[in-house]
């Protein structure tokens, strides 16, 4: 999961507005000053010690320690050089990156006509979630425009750490951006190209990733070979030393000159800089392809009657029962009591209480065989399974070390990852209810007639 801190802003009078493209002039701080605080060097030193292995388990919480509050509240630079270089803070920035990456890649032309012609239409969404496009239509937009306020907060936790103010409170010229309408062409030619130049320091940074692993790998070894206790022939252990030794030297100039090609050795105030249009591009392609932020309230299917599996916790748990459920119906034959026995407990009150009346009230043809109640079921089970598996599946924006390590440059969610519309979150309670206890009574009478065949056959065996 993905932690999204909470950030407090300091107010300032007077302020000028701002125009699509930032004024490089303009002070958004508010102040000049800066806190004087320990400097970070202190702490990746002490990283740096223990072996970059273990730095990169601290990265994903390092981003807590980018900027401290000034006496009113406001974000501030603990830094005091001429502009701050990102040093080992590249891989949090690589993994912002590949987080407006992946957003930018979803406002696609070809992912947006697949996600309206495919994605709304099927079956799943039309009956769990809901069958009017506009409603459907405002659901994605709610949450691509959660994905841009990740993606921002982030932008922001990057611009106060800035040492140059223009850079600080982002947050305040993002909120402008709602109520404002772009050029288009040239918005999105300038950042698509700055998102490509974005994409290619992340790949050297990719590199940068591994060859320090391996660094770390060769100081390993020549530290326990210098700190070893074997009483092997000295001059071999003196020369399989010095070879170590050699590699380990070369491999240090090796990742000092992937520092210099990569995000390493760049500022935030560069890469701060691009964020701010890709921002203002990707507000404005929403916009267009969802329609702009109203702020108006949903139907009345959405307000009162319908409560969504996600928001209350519960689309996990259900998707985990849809998917028991198919698992004994791709059973032959016999069906252990035990794993009826489990489905039932894990049922949903509602569901539990109304199974037995259902049973009752509920009548199967008799002439109906094992095949053909299982193609009953299966004929719902076709759209339905699908959304339980995204649900367990379902995820976040792939992080940088995750990224890194799957050797792809693809961070778009085409193909194989689902959007969350194609999920059990934001399905009907109610509905999806409906859905498993209707499945549950066919359940019922497939494992009746299975059994009922299993003790014929036995008992004509007897005979």
């Amino acid at each position: 999961m993905m932690v999204i801190p909470f950030f407090q802003h300091a107010s300032t009078s007077g302020e000028t507005p701002l125009p699509g493209k930032m004024n490089p002039r303009i002070d958004r701080s508010g102040s000049n000053e800066t806190s004087k605080v320990p400097r970070l060097g202190s702490i990746v030193g002490t990283a740096s010690m223990a072996g970059f292995g273990k730095a990169v388990e601290i990265l994903d919480t390092l981003g807590c320690l980018m900027t401290t509050l000034s006496s009113d509240g406001g974000f501030v630079s603990r830094t005091k050089t001429k502009g701050c270089k990102i040093s080992i803070l590249a891989f949090e920035v690589a993994n912002t990156i590949l987080k407006g990456a992946s957003i930018m890649q979803s406002l696609s032309e070809d992912t947006v006509t697949y996600f309206k012609q495919v994605v709304l239409p099927s079956e799943g969404v039309q009956n769990l979630v809901s069958s009017e496009m506009s409603e459907l239509m405002r659901i994605a937009a709610n949450d691509k425009r959660e994905e841009l306020k990740i993606f921002s907060q982030e932008i922001v936790r990057f611009g106060n750490r800035c040492k140059d103010p223009q850079w600080h409170n982002l947050d305040r010229y993002f909120v402008k951006l709602e109520s404002e309408n772009a050029p288009q062409k040239q918005l999105k030619e300038t950042s698509i190209a700055e998102m490509q130049k974005l994409m290619s320091l992340v790949q050297r940074t990719t590199d940068l990733y591994h060859e320090l692993h391996a660094l770390d790998r060769f100081e390993q070894e020549y530290f326990s070979r210098i700190n070893g206790k074997g009483h092997t022939d000295r001059i071999e252990k003196g020369g399989n030393i010095q070879i170590v030794k050699l590699e380990l030297k070369t491999q240090s100039s090796y990742v000092k000159s992937l520092k210099k090609r990569s995000l390493w050795s760049k500022t935030l105030e560069e890469v701060v800089e691009k964020f701010v249009d890709i921002m203002h591009y990707l507000h404005v392609e929403i916009n267009n392809d969802f329609g702009s932020s109203d702020g108006g309230v949903m139907n009345a299917e959405s307000t009162e009657s319908c409560q969504r599996l996600g928001p209350a916790g519960l689309a996990l748990h259900y998707a985990n029962i849809i998917i028991q459920i198919y698992s004994i119906v791709s059973r032959s034959g016999y069906v252990p009591s035990n794993s009826r026995d489990a489905l039932y407990q894990g049922l949903p009150p509602r569901i539990k209480s109304a199974l037995p009346n259902k049973l009752r009230t509920t009548s199967v043809p008799q002439e109906l065989t094992i095949d053909q109640i299982r193609a009953r079921m299966e004929k719902t089970l076709k759209w339905l399974i699908p959304m339980a598996v995204n649900t367990t599946c379902a995820r976040g924006f792939l992080r940088f070390s995750e990224w890194a390590k799957s050797g792809t440059e693809r961070v778009g969610r085409r193909p194989g990852v689902a959007d969350r519309i194609e999920t059990l979150y934001h399905a009907d309670k109610a509905r999806t209810e409906d859905c498993i206890l209707e499945l549950l009574v066919w359940l019922h009478h497939l494992v009746s007639q299975s059994n009922r065949l299993a003790m014929q056959k036995v008992t004509d065996q007897c005979i």
